[in-house]
């Protein structure tokens, strides 16, 4: 009888720790947020802030309101560039938010531009019928195999390059690739993060993307549970691709599949560039 009495109380301690997990990872991690301040590059001409964030998959569970909330946090950090890397909307078919996420990120104020890459859930659902709409009404460039030159001032010029989703939309790598140049200083931007590997030849100082969540849920000493295709060798945080080169990937801020976030705190990215 000790024995099973011994037993059954470990079940239910075990039961009990499950649940405080999963109620912290339901309702109190996706609502934190952590700035994630970084600093990059060496060159003296100037500096120009870049704010990414990345991922809201607005639903029910990440609702207009928090989007909200989002804005005016970036609004704070005084950015020249904002950069949104994709997953605006987590199914534009159930979705009630297109008109409200365009007056919303209409908000978003930005020195020199606001900049948007399409991410699969931007295509799926028909929503690229959505999406490009949505963020140019709301004042971003949408960058499909394409590119933009900002002018910060004195000698800095900036080149911002976005590759098309290579998921559900039509990446273009060549002509991408030859956008990129060694005469300005070149951010790409990107939804999915292993897609950096086509550019491993190319002169990009710093690479942009989202995609993974960081994992979305993340186990102590373990790491990420599971990602999304392309996105499984770069998962979270900053890589140097090479010393010269870097990647930022995103956590994002909201979630898809399951609305759960564990060790892995929403995040948006303040990117301080040493031109």
């Amino acid at each position: 009888m000790r024995f099973i009495a011994g037993v059954l109380n470990k079940v239910v301690i075990l039961t009990i720790l499950f649940l405080m997990i999963l109620g912290y990872g339901i309702i109190i991690e996706p609502n934190l947020l952590r700035i994630n301040k970084i600093e990059v590059g060496t060159l003296t001409k100037g500096k120009v802030r870049v704010v990414q964030f990345s991922d809201t998959h607005l639903d029910d569970n990440y609702t207009i309101r928090d989007l909200e909330k989002i804005v005016r946090i970036i609004n704070h950090q005084d950015p020249d560039i904002i950069v949104f890397t994709g997953d605006l909307i987590d199914s534009v078919q159930d979705s009630k938010y297109p008109e409200d996420a365009l007056k919303t990120l209409k908000k978003l104020d930005a020195e020199l531009a606001k900049i948007a890459v399409f991410g699969n859930h931007d295509y799926g659902s028909q929503g690229y019928k959505y999406y490009r709409n949505m963020m140019e009404g709301a004042g971003f460039k949408v960058l499909v195999n394409e590119s933009v030159i900002l002018n910060p001032g004195g000698q800095m010029m900036i080149n911002v390059v976005g590759l098309d989703d290579a998921l559900l939309g039509n990446p273009d790598y060549k002509k991408v690739s030859s956008l990129i140049t060694k005469k300005y200083y070149d951010i790409l931007v990107m939804h999915e993060p292993d897609e950096i590997s086509h550019f491993e030849q190319d002169p990009y100082e710093l690479a942009l993307a989202g995609h993974s969540h960081g994992g979305q849920i993340r186990i102590p000493f373990i790491g990420e549970v599971s990602t999304p295709p392309l996105a499984k060798k770069y998962v979270k945080g900053m890589y140097e691709i090479t010393e010269e080169k870097k990647l930022y990937v995103s956590s994002g801020i909201g979630t898809t599949v399951l609305p759960v976030r564990l060790m892995n705190i929403p995040e948006i990215a303040v990117i301080d560039v040493n031109i």
